[in-house]
């Protein structure tokens, strides 16, 4: 037969094989064309996210330069910017080659003065002078070479007030010209050189200050950078942090809309929110102002638009972030430590930056405060409302689906924690094995001491690499399977080392087991792992049982810093809740391993009262210790009082030092009692 023939009939037969095929196949067939089609959209999908992630360009040379005016009134040649953002990438080099401690990358390089003020200008030769003049005043006063120095820390502690530097007066300025196309950079320089100190400068005219004295500058305080092309204000704004010297950096817009004398409130607001790293935000908050007469003025649409962005942002952010009743406002101010955390993780440069400045605070668990500040409408404004509200919208909404889905911050860090993730993490429950088989045996072989202070901070890629699976329950009590990250496991827990790396099932089947631990524990440990944050009771009842659960696990699974954390957090509930339940110390006595750290200092408390580490467990049983961690606490206070036995005050247990019922680093010692 000829191939004329043949090909008929080939379609003929393979018709009738098809008409034939059972409807269930077809059903399968169908099903799996479908899967196959949605995963390549999503693969699509994500394909073309990663093509409209933003990528901010590479600052040029001429941009990582600045002009100022000299004590001879001349506009001085383009000199470097100090720049602590390329002394930071340095680190991070150095660290991952690991030339250096992980945790010597983190800060930035030391302050030079008190505070850096960050302008971003684009065309703005009529509106800059105003702002300047409030300014420079209020710089001068606070913190210039006249006025009085800030009486409180600047970096929150004593570690990163060594790491820091610690300077309690001085001011700069630096004006980001975002390629402006008129004369903001020669007013600038003229306003410089007009105040200089042996000139009489001009009386100010600005937006709020309208008896102002004429304030004097020293030369070099107001720095002047020039963008070869707008790269928007976030950009901008970006660009002038990334080589600010001050302790706080503080930005703000140039028409001066924002009271420059709410500066100190915001200052205050940090000093107030800093956790132990010195890190804080202070966000300035005009909504306090909703109803006034500043708003009111508005138009109908713009006021319309205004409440459909707060909805945006409250349905598209991170939680704490939604909760910021004013992202928008431009005036946020940052303390030093914090930097290193935000400013290398930026993307957005147009008018939505501030959003993901907060979004990246949030994910590293840096304090923010939202502040009320005063705010004027200026005359001049760039912004056009409809075209600028909506491209307001789409960026959140794109920046919302980038950071959801991954693709917006690429950088595998530990510093990139937000909500989701703790979403998903308190969905991968931790489960280790009972520690019969290597209970402590190699800690002398670990590789690096073990962290016990909240200073240590794990690799920058502790958020990536492998993924270890975590079983939990039994075949007799199914559990749950779960999924945690290696890498920041192990930088915690000398067990976790030893379980994953040792010659054990674990590290050669990548999975570890659990039938025995108690779930709410290990999820309280899997929320500490990725927060640094430990349980804490209600207005009603202290949290004592989880709490006293917690610190157990830590001991026997080698996690020194958790351990140290729950005691200090034992100690609060305690000062707030007065009370705790006789059963408690049992607890503990009865299911620590002997010879750890937690019995033996439970056996040493039982001693104070006249009980030997043999008769301990016998008293705990017969209940002789009511309220026993209060009279703990007291005995405690007693001994580094010198054996004083008045009652101390709730004040006084409050302030006690716990260092010697830590677990510390080989070679840490306590500090002497004085």
């Amino acid at each position: 037969m000829d191939s004329a023939n043949t090909i008929p009939g080939r379609v003929w037969t393979l018709s009738a094989w098809l008409d034939e095929m059972p409807v269930g196949i077809w059903a399968a067939a169908v099903v799996v064309l479908s899967i196959a089609g949605a995963f390549g959209i999503i693969v699509l999908l994500i394909a073309v996210l990663k093509s409209l992630a933003p990528v901010p360009r590479p600052p040029r040379r001429s941009e990582k330069q600045y002009i100022t005016v000299e004590a001879n009134g001349q506009v001085s040649k383009p000199q470097p910017l100090p720049c602590w953002y390329d002394n930071y990438v340095a680190l991070q080099d150095m660290a991952r080659k690991g030339q250096i401690q992980p945790e010597q990358a983190y800060p930035a390089a030391n302050a030079e003065v008190f505070m850096t003020l960050v302008v971003p200008a684009y065309n703005e030769e009529n509106r800059i002078t105003g702002m300047l003049e409030e300014a420079v005043e209020y710089l001068e006063e606070q913190y210039g070479h006249h006025g009085t120095p800030s009486k409180s820390s600047t970096n929150g502690s004593l570690q990163a007030s060594g790491q820091q530097g610690d300077p309690r007066r001085g001011w700069e300025i630096i004006i980001v010209s975002d390629g402006s196309k008129d004369k903001t950079v020669e007013v600038v320089l003229d306003f410089a050189r007009t105040h200089q100190l042996n000139k009489p400068a001009p009386t100010p005219k600005g937006p709020w200050n309208k008896n102002s004295k004429p304030t004097n500058i020293l030369p070099g305080t107001i720095r002047v950078v020039q963008l070869e092309e707008n790269r928007g204000k976030g950009g901008a704004v970006i660009h002038g942090m990334r080589h600010a010297r001050g302790s706080y950096v503080v930005f703000a817009d140039a028409d001066g809309a924002s009271r420059f004398g709410d500066l100190g409130g915001l200052v205050q607001g940090c000093e107030r929110a800093k956790d132990r790293q010195g890190r804080a935000v202070a966000v300035g908050s005009r909504a306090h102002m909703v109803g006034t007469e500043a708003v009111v003025k508005r138009s109908v649409l713009r006021n319309t638009l205004m409440r459909g962005f707060h909805l945006c942002i409250w349905l598209l952010t991170t939680y704490k972030v939604s909760l910021i009743r004013d992202t928008q406002c431009g005036f946020k101010l940052f303390s030093r430590p914090a930097l290193p955390y935000i400013v290398p993780f930026m993307h957005s440069e147009g008018w939505i930056f501030d959003v993901e400045m907060l979004m990246l605070a949030e994910s590293a668990s840096i304090p923010m405060v939202e502040v009320p500040i005063g705010w004027q409408e200026v005359k001049g404004s760039k912004l056009n409302v409809v075209k600028d509200s909506i491209g307001m919208a789409v960026g959140l909404a794109m920046l919302r689906i980038l950071w959801g889905a991954g693709s917006h911050v690429v950088e595998c860090s530990e510093l990139r924690r937000d909500r989701d993730l703790l979403k998903a993490v308190r969905h991968s429950l931790l489960s280790i094995p009972h520690p019969g088989r290597y209970l402590m045996a190699d800690k002398g072989a670990l590789k690096r001491a073990l962290p016990s202070t909240p200073d240590c901070r794990p690799p920058g890629e502790a958020f990536c690499g492998e993924i270890i699976e975590l079983h939990v329950g039994t075949n007799e009590a199914p559990g749950r399977i779960f999924r945690a990250h290696k890498d920041l496991l192990n930088f915690y827990s000398g067990y976790s080392q030893a379980a994953t790396n040792g010659k054990f099932v674990e590290a050669e089947k990548g999975r570890v087991d659990l039938a025995t631990d108690d779930i709410e524990t290990v999820q309280d440990f899997v929320t500490w792992l990725y927060t640094r944050e430990v349980p804490g009771g209600s207005d009603e009842e202290a949290n004592y049982d989880r709490l006293g659960k917690l610190w157990i696990w830590a001991d026997l699974r080698d996690i020194p810093l958790l351990a140290n954390m729950v005691i200090d957090a034992i100690r609060g509930e305690i000062v707030r809740a007065r009370t705790l339940p006789a059963g408690q110390i049992r607890f503990i006595w009865e299911n620590t391993a002997a010879g750890s750290k937690l019995r033996a200092m439970t056996a040493m408390l039982y001693g104070t009262f006249g009980y030997g580490e043999s008769t301990s467990k016998e008293g705990a049983e017969h209940n002789w210790v009511a309220d026993a961690m209060w009279e703990v606490l007291k005995v405690m206070w007693e001994r580094q009082r010198g054996g004083i036995t008045e009652t101390p005050t709730v004040e006084e247990l409050s302030e006690m030092n716990l260092c010697d019922y830590h677990f510390h680093e080989e070679g840490v010692k306590c500090p002497k009692k004085g």
